[in-house]
């Protein structure tokens, strides 16, 4: 299995669509970050493991190449990840965790389709937060433990205040969480920025991925 990383390369550099390619992140599990010579990006996962292949997006919005760097600002949750461009290959410096340290192997690839990239993500998770506050003033329980979210996500939170939010095994995003009201605050420890998750009266609902907004994850018992 091989993780597909497309790249073309803008004006500092040749203008030729490319891939970069590198081990499965997982058993039967790829991971896919395609570069689009308008400046768009998607990073995604695709997942073998059913009869019936799926794809989960991670992330989309608009990459720029500054010196040796590669930056992508994630358009839902304004985050920026980064990767290092070292000739034939490039390697994840700032990103989600299973990509840190990477090194992707240099190929080639044309690409023909283009993500769709709504204007409301800008909207959207500000909104919602704040329509979700201003209706529900009560203070809801909140249990530590591991949340279940469909597609095998998983949302861990301790009462140490650290978490893991990880796609079945893979590892997706870590570090430590706030409670503010019916809200909590996960700080990534690699890309040194918050997502969130909403306290509902008997769940919690995810607003982490723009792919998975509003789902439900339910505490697993242990």
């Amino acid at each position: 299995m091989l993780l597909f990383l497309i790249f073309t390369f803008n004006s500092a550099f040749s203008q030729i669509s490319k891939i970069y390619l590198y081990e499965s992140v997982g058993n039967k599990i790829d991971c896919n970050i395609f570069f689009y010579k308008d400046g768009f990006y998607k990073l995604t996962l695709d997942d073998y493991t059913s009869e019936n292949p799926y794809e989960v997006g991670l992330s989309k919005g608009n990459y720029v190449v500054k010196n040796d760097m590669i930056l992508l600002t994630d358009q839902y949750n304004k985050f920026t990840m980064q990767f290092l461009n070292k000739g034939k290959n490039i390697v994840g410096i700032k990103t989600f965790q299973f990509l840190e340290n990477k090194k992707f192997i240099e190929s080639y690839l044309d690409i023909y389709d283009k993500p769709t990239i709504s204007d409301s993500y800008n909207l959207t998770l500000k909104d919602s937060r704040a329509y979700f506050a201003e209706k529900n003033k009560e203070l809801f329980n909140l249990d530590f433990g591991t949340y279940l979210m469909q597609l095998d996500f998983t949302l861990s939170l301790s009462a140490e205040y650290n978490f893991k939010f990880c796609y079945r095994d893979i590892i997706l995003l870590k570090g430590s969480w706030k409670r503010n009201q019916n809200e909590i605050a996960l700080n990534d420890v690699l890309l040194k920025h918050p997502f969130y998750v909403i306290i509902d009266k008997n769940e919690l609902r995810s607003k982490i991925l723009p792919d998975f907004l509003n789902n439900e994850m339910h505490r697993i018992k242990d």
